[in-house]
């Protein structure tokens, strides 16, 4: 049931009526492709989740086509023109496979403007029905959402910024690149499943990523040593073509909408949170060391990566993006969410 990802929040929208079975009379099967493979852990506690409590709540009258990453419908890059096109009817991504498409969402990528995955996750939820709802023409937004927060893993110790110099560091986006750029590092834009061979061969030195990376990418084999930065996380998307939401009974709509709420946005966050485990296993045994800054050494790393985000921001503002007031409020919601929490 819902409530298995969302908790007390899923069940009260249940208890208050709002979500039902579905009543229309003809059977309705959906497509959805993903750029993960069927065993990641990732896609088995958010997508798999998602379609079992359909399925299940719709008495059976909504079923699903599952297209994952190897497959001709799971290529990572074609997600958002799958959903928009209607080639797919729900697809699932990281708005990183897209890059300069939809440059506000790089904002989220900044280093060091946040901790916590999860709070950010809906504090970004938030910002964007606010600011750019209606930037994705042909798809219907259902969720959208952060990776685990991303740490540094190498093949020698990093205890401190000077350390950083002259080591090949993977990067999974340009603001990163730029970021390692800061420290004396340089910066290689590298898809997570080519990491392990990478840094096997030694044209890396370690990878910027969260703590999953060393179970799921293997790249725990072959780093010793990693660094607790928790310096950003990358956004992902769930996606239904707009034709197709609009053209579906109100109560299957209302299936999918209780995805759509910032209680939903959590739970997926969580859920990718909770996939860390395994990986923060392997860096937690022996031949492994964590080291975790202090809040002396994080206001450094912050202060000498500052350039960087004001660069984005001036970049974005220049092309007409409402970067700083999306930034602003997507701070502001942040602090309110991690207040309540504590």
């Amino acid at each position: 049931m819902f409530k298995t990802l969302c908790g007390a929040a899923g069940a009260l929208v249940l208890a208050a009526g709002l979500v039902g079975p579905a009543t229309a009379q003809e059977p309705i099967t959906l497509t959805i492709s993903a750029f993960t493979t069927s065993n990641s852990p990732n896609h088995r506690l958010t997508i798999d989740r998602m379609i079992e409590e359909i399925e299940t709540d719709s008495d059976g009258q909504v079923t699903f086509e599952t297209y994952f990453g190897g497959t001709a419908y799971g290529k990572a890059d074609r997600q958002f023109d799958q959903a928009q096109r209607g080639l797919v009817d729900i697809t699932h991504s990281l708005f990183g496979y897209t890059p300069g498409r939809f440059p506000m969402m790089a904002l989220v990528e900044l280093p060091f403007i946040y901790e916590d995955s999860v709070a950010a996750s809906e504090a970004f939820w938030l910002t964007f029905q606010k600011h750019l709802a209606d930037t994705m023409p042909g798809v219907h937004p259902l969720a959208i959402w952060l990776t685990s927060m991303q740490q540094l893993h190498t093949r020698k110790p990093v205890d401190a910024i000077a350390d950083m110099e002259g080591l090949k560091i993977r990067a999974g986006n340009g603001i990163m690149v730029d970021t390692l750029a800061t420290y004396g590092a340089e910066g290689i834009l590298t898809p997570a499943p080519a990491t392990y061979e990478k840094l096997e061969k030694g044209i890396l030195d370690g990878a910027i990523g969260a703590w999953g990376m060393l179970r799921a990418f293997n790249v725990g084999e072959v780093t010793s040593d990693h660094l607790e930065l928790n310096i950003s996380a990358a956004p992902l998307f769930l996606l239904m073509n707009q034709k197709k939401y609009d053209a579906l009974p109100d109560d299957v709509k209302a299936l999918f909408d209780r995805y759509s709420t910032p209680e939903s946005i959590r739970a997926f966050a969580e859920a990718f949170a909770k996939s860390d485990a395994a990986g923060l296993k392997i860096a937690e045994s022996d031949g492994h060391t964590i080291r975790k800054l202090t809040k002396e050494q994080r206001e450094e790393w912050k202060a000498k990566a500052a350039p960087v985000i004001e660069a984005e921001l001036k970049a974005l503002e220049a092309d007409g993006h409402p970067a700083r007031a999306f930034l602003a409020d997507f701070e502001a919601e942040y602090a309110r969410i991690t207040g309540e929490k504590n």
